[in-house]
């Protein structure tokens, strides 16, 4: 989107790094998060991708907290009665 130099974006990325490296945990996928993943998709009132539905079938199955910028996706996580917790880009 060129809304940051080069030199910004490296410095955000490094330090999504190393929030996610002190923060979060790997998940590994399961078969059963993409059948959920896939029924989540077709629920076209939420206008998820595919990489969306997927994290959400994951973030449920963990019984986990999903971390966003992305309002479509808390819209979605809430009506799903999955835990979200929304960030704005500041």
């Amino acid at each position: 989107m060129r809304l940051l130099t080069e030199e910004e974006g490296s410095t955000r990325l490094a330090d999504f790094d190393a929030w996610r490296a002190a923060a979060t945990s790997a998940a590994d996928m399961h078969a059963a998060d993409a059948r959920l993943a896939y029924v989540y998709v077709r629920r076209f009132d939420f206008g998820l991708r595919a990489p969306d539905a997927l994290h959400l079938a994951i973030t449920r199955r963990l019984d986990a907290t999903l971390v966003t910028l992305d309002r479509r996706l808390v819209i979605a996580a809430n009506q799903l009665g999955v835990a979200v917790a929304e960030l704005t880009a500041s």
